[in-house]
């Protein structure tokens, strides 16, 4: 895209959009293009070329989540869909194209591109994802991490922007806010079949939470070499929510979680369901809700879609 040739744009106020979670939509900023509000969305028909609208989020880092879909209007020509993630009041020399038709997520900064590999289709609604932490850009799709911690060389000056080329594009259920982790600590015993929860249910609801960045540690992944204890202590201490797998009667998953319970600490409990075998929960902890999950493929899918709600409502609340 070649931006030399644009003309300086006429800035225009944009109007305030009578639907919820588009974040201070009464401050975007059209700069090219004509964008509509209403109905939720932020549209934009122009399929002639470069569109562009911004506004100023008052933060160099932040996390922006946003739905998009693209319409192709133009057979001969890709269209794409793009965020600004610094410098949207002065030019698109920082941003994220989402190409259709070629295949690829295009990361511009400065003077240096990359492309990673990313197949899109038109008509199709996709969750966006897109954390700046200092220099650092990461961004998710639909939940899969494409770029992780790519240094972009400098801090965002704020200015965040939308657009498109060449097609006609709707941003909807826009919330950008400052950049916060949410500290997340897994409770469980280290045997085979916890050990694949953790990496096929509980990392991947983490990882691709759709509103959340988590930093999550389980026990036996600590990289210091103190006293286990401590370690423990201090993550059940600096932790926002903890997930504890309480299937086996574990001494030290019990022991770990009657102290998360006395730090006041939320906890997300998970037991497995076995067939034929009555499900027993400890009488300290009947009064606390929690889910069951069967071992299976159809059961791994279902608590790990239980996981990412429940997780939006804790963590929310923090």
């Amino acid at each position: 895209m070649n931006m030399q040739n644009e003309s300086k744009p006429e800035l225009v106020a944009a109007k305030t959009a009578q639907a919820k979670n588009l974040a201070d939509i009464d401050k975007w900023t059209y700069a090219h293009g004509e964008w509509k509000i209403g109905e939720g969305k932020l549209t934009q028909s122009n399929n002639k070329g470069i569109t562009r609208t911004f506004q100023n989020i008052n933060d160099s880092d932040y996390i922006a989540v946003f739905k998009m879909r693209l319409s192709q209007t133009n057979p001969e020509m890709p269209g794409e869909a793009k965020f600004i993630y610094s410098d949207a009041d002065k030019n698109e020399d920082y941003r994220i194209d989402f190409m259709y038709g070629f295949g690829v997520c295009r990361v511009t900064a400065g003077k240096f591109q990359f492309n990673t590999i990313l197949e899109l289709v038109y008509e199709k609604e996709y969750l966006i994802k897109i954390s700046v932490k200092d220099n650092l850009l990461t961004i998710y799709v639909d939940g899969m991490r494409i770029v992780y911690n790519y240094g972009f060389g400098k801090r965002s000056n704020g200015f965040v922007g939308l657009g498109s080329w060449t097609a006609s594009v709707e941003f909807w259920d826009i919330d950008i806010r400052p950049f916060q982790q949410t500290k997340c600590f897994i409770i469980m015993p280290f045997d085979e079949k916890r050990n694949l929860l953790y990496d096929y249910v509980i990392k991947p609801a983490l990882d691709k939470h759709p509103t959340f960045i988590f930093d999550y540690k389980r026990a036996d992944e600590a990289l210091t070499v103190g006293r286990i204890s401590e370690e423990i202590t201090e993550y059940i201490n600096t932790a926002d929510v903890l997930i504890a797998d309480i299937t086996s009667t574990n001494a030290n998953v019990f022991y770990e979680l009657g102290y998360a319970h006395a730090k006041l600490c939320k906890a997300l409990l998970l037991i497995e369901e076995v067939k034929g075998v009555k499900l027993t929960i400890p009488f300290d902890i009947q009064d606390f809700r929690c889910h069951t999950y069967i071992f299976s493929k159809e059961g791994f899918e279902s608590i790990c879609e239980k996981i990412s709600s429940v997780l939006t409502n804790i963590a929310g609340e923090n």
